[in-house]
């Protein structure tokens, strides 16, 4: 069978391959590539949501040996909760880029870092091994940080620092929340459907991973009081920049939520559950109120942003408070 989930996580990369190796191509071509990269891109997309998922696991999986003696390989594959995140990020990124064919200072550069967060993003949605699942975590965040400061606004050196500050020093707390992931499985592994599947941790140990698995998922979220990056990077990014910033990477962090507080932790998280549900009011009250009192438009959207994502906070609360012990055992 066709490895279209790799194919559909990889086109972008290769169009990024091909722009740096036609250094000297005219902008106008460097923007097609980009333009049709991300279309064949969306079509793997299309197609995959064509195949389906199913009722219950990951369907479309493909693996391959990486790093056996870890624990470690390359696995993806998608569910009814990423597959319709990899087509939303097709899609802006598509329009993206062909709202993006006007840009004239340093194409290449600009191409070429578009189609890497598109593979980024396609793949934090698509990884299924841990290890995986960070490094294109971490791959957006550096990519996003270049874009904003390379095309961005006036103030946009400082945006994009403090950007990349906040979410490179949020990521760290899961990283240790992996390592501990796989100290507690047995035999030990990164394989993300093992942890979904038997949760490794149990006790103080899962509430020391939920804690870490929160604050980086709470500040790349973002919700109140962690969002303080999110305004000036949305108002001093590039257009496009900011399309995949609130339609795409804010996902990261709700996804994550889902995908690795709620699925790997779910004893940890159904205990802090109400925690977590203040935090998710909290920033959607903010969010709304601080919105009503903006003029600049990108400014608004930024806080709008924290609005909706707390909503998506109080779902997964909701949803963790909701959780029975006793049926998650028999399912």
């Amino acid at each position: 069978m066709l490895p279209i989930v790799s194919i559909t996580l990889f086109l972008p990369l290769l169009g990024a391959l091909l722009v740096m190796a036609l250094r000297k191509a005219p902008a106008p071509l460097v923007h097609g590539i980009g333009i049709a990269t991300s279309g064949l891109t969306l079509i793997g997309a299309l197609w995959m949501w064509s195949r389906g998922v199913n009722e219950t696991g990951f369907a479309q999986l493909e693996e391959l040996a990486w790093m056996p003696s870890i624990g470690a390989a390359y696995r993806v594959g998608v569910d009814g909760i990423s597959l319709p995140l990899v087509l939303l990020s097709a899609v802006l990124f598509f329009l993206s880029f062909i709202y993006s064919a006007k840009v004239k200072e340093r194409p290449h550069a600009y191409v070429v870092l578009m189609l890497l967060l598109e593979t980024a993003a396609i793949g934090t949605f698509t990884a299924l091994d841990a290890i995986l699942f960070y490094v294109f975590f971490e791959v957006s965040l550096v990519s996003m940080y270049f874009m904003i400061a390379g095309w961005g606004h006036e103030d946009r050196q400082r945006a994009a620092l403090m950007f990349f500050i906040y979410t490179l020093l949020g990521s760290l707390p899961l990283l240790l929340a992996i390592l501990g992931l796989y100290l507690g499985s047995e035999p030990h592994t990164f394989d993300m459907r093992v942890w979904i599947d038997n949760p490794p941790l149990e006790g103080g140990a899962a509430m020391l991973a939920l804690i870490a698995m929160l604050f980086t998922f709470a500040v790349k979220t973002p919700v109140f009081p962690f969002h303080t990056w999110l305004p000036a990077a949305h108002v001093q990014a590039p257009a496009a920049g900011s399309v995949i910033l609130a339609g795409v990477m804010l996902k990261f962090g709700t996804y994550g939520l889902v995908r690795f507080a709620l699925q790997m932790t779910p004893d940890a998280f159904r205990d802090a559950g109400i925690v977590v549900l203040v935090f998710g009011v909290v920033a959607a009250l903010y969010g709304a109120f601080a919105a009503l009192a903006q003029s600049d438009l990108k400014r608004l959207i930024a806080l709008t942003s924290v609005n909706h994502m707390g909503y998506v906070v109080v779902g997964v609360a909701i949803a963790a408070l909701a959780v029975d012990p006793a049926v998650r055992a028999t399912a």
